[in-house]
């Protein structure tokens, strides 16, 4: 009982220090500018490119491709190998598809992901869009038979985000047409008039199911989430390249709105997931939690959002540094390099995992400031949390990264090594790879051959 004690005091003593030497880092770094020399970033790219050409798509392609049924094999064991037939999630169909769009809108394009994205866009065309009610059934059986046919805005966001890449990447007329069929119908039967935002999970026909069913993502369908709205600002962040009209920005605002607003707790300057219908905290919930990959991604969201609809970057840089800043103070490996999942609201983290999206978000995330602000702690993140993904987070034995590691970066839990599932596939990790390369190579073009530090 002593022992345990004093170990709590320990601790507590670490705590505080901690919190000290943080706040200190944090303001003296934050005004600290830093010009990267071109031959760093020139290695960076390529530590960037060897993720993304020789682990992450060697895993996908061509295996993924499912020949007999259709659509995307993703059910792979710790050794990465595929388990046999599973559903299929529209979330990682869609995601997929999109991975393989967007390798298609990039400098590796090739006509096998020309094929692959057809493949996948034929597999959804066919098995999940609704051809009584519109919109993307949640989940089919591996030959595509319909298992869940209930509407969650997080999936039909996933599916316009791959309609739009699509589209662009393939100039395919038919995907542009569905991804305006689709908009509409989000607009018309989930957008909220009265409270802003949008209704997650619907009914197969559109309509409301009762306040507290349970949707498919575990929360009541009266339920607004962080979650849901930030994957639908991405979805319309790219939508909008396709369709840039007056109904697209008008809803793209008003999700800059809430992503860059409502869900901010401004006493902490972090994020919350969930919110009643009317964007108030549930008294449930008692202190929230925080989840470091979603602020992170919220950042980056919201500077690609705002690019995409003319706004200065200027009006929301200190919204973007507040939320980082929050989850460096109490998430972020400071030794190693890294960012763990999460804690409770204005504390340190509880849950010191490194999850492998999470990492992937606080590349770009880093980034994207960097680019913005030359400012050294942001380069700095990005690098540390590059080698540690190169290091430790990423199988180069077996391909792909691993779900999650401890601190030490060794596998943790029981799906360590779970190489793809429903909720594991190639969008996070690819999706970081291919932004990370090009944001470097907008900084390489920027920088004289000689740099140094100001």
């Amino acid at each position: 009982m002593i022992g345990s004690v004093r170990h709590a005091i320990r601790e507590l003593d670490r705590l505080r220090r901690d919190s000290s030497s943080s706040r200190i880092c944090c303001r003296a770094e934050h005004r600290v500018r830093f010009d990267a020399p071109r031959e760093m970033l020139v290695r960076m790219r390529a530590s960037l490119e060897r993720n993304l050409t020789e682990n992450i798509v060697p895993f996908w392609y061509p295996s993924s491709i499912d020949q007999l049924d259709g659509g995307y094999r993703i059910n792979h064991d710790v050794a990465g190998h595929w388990q046999g037939a599973a559903p299929k999630s529209l979330v990682a169909q869609a995601r997929t598809l999109w991975f393989f769009a967007r390798l298609l809108n990039s400098p590796y394009r090739s006509t096998g992901y020309e094929g692959a994205a057809a493949h996948g866009f034929e597999f959804l065309e066919r098995c999940f869009w609704d051809t009584r009610s519109g919109g993307f059934h949640w989940r089919v059986d591996s030959p595509g038979e319909l298992l869940d046919c209930d509407k969650h805005l997080y999936g039909q966001s996933f599916a316009l985000y791959a309609l739009s890449e699509y589209a662009i990447a393939a100039g395919d007329e038919s995907a542009a047409r569905r991804a305006d069929e689709l908009f509409d119908l989000i607009e018309r039967h989930a957008r909220d008039r009265s409270h802003g935002g949008y209704r997650e999970f619907l009914r197969r026909d559109w309509s409301a199911p009762e306040p507290h069913e349970i949707g498919y993502l575990g929360k009541p369908a009266s339920v607004k989430t962080l979650n849901t709205h930030l994957h639908l600002l991405e979805a319309l962040t790219r939508y909008n390249d396709l369709r840039p009209d007056a109904r697209v920005h008008d809803a793209l605002n008003e999700l800059v709105w809430v992503l860059g607003n409502t869900v901010v707790r401004k006493r902490y300057g972090a994020c919350t997931d969930r919110h009643e219908e009317d964007w108030s905290v549930p008294e449930s919930d008692g202190r929230p939690r925080v989840v470091y990959g979603h602020d992170l991604e919220t950042v980056w969201f919201l500077i690609e959002a705002s690019a995409g609809l003319a706004l200065p970057s200027a009006l929301q840089v200190d919204l973007y540094e507040t939320l980082f800043f929050n989850a460096w103070r109490y998430g972020y490996d400071h030794a190693r390099g890294g960012f763990y999942l999460g804690g409770d609201l204005g504390r340190f983290a509880s849950d010191r995992q490194k999850v492998w999206w999470v990492q992937a978000e606080a590349l770009v995330c880093a980034l994207h400031l960097y680019t913005l602000t030359r400012r050294k702690v942001y380069f700095d993140v990005f690098a540390k949390t590059l080698e540690w993904v190169t290091v430790y987070q990423t199988d180069w034995q077996r391909g792909e990264w691993y779900l999650r590691t401890d601190r030490a970066g060794v596998g943790s839990g029981e799906k360590a090594h779970e190489r793809a599932g429903t909720w594991k596939c190639s969008y996070h990790n690819g999706r970081a790879m291919l932004k990370g390369i090009e944001l470097v190579d907008r900084l390489i073009a920027d920088t004289p051959g000689q740099s140094h530090w100001i």
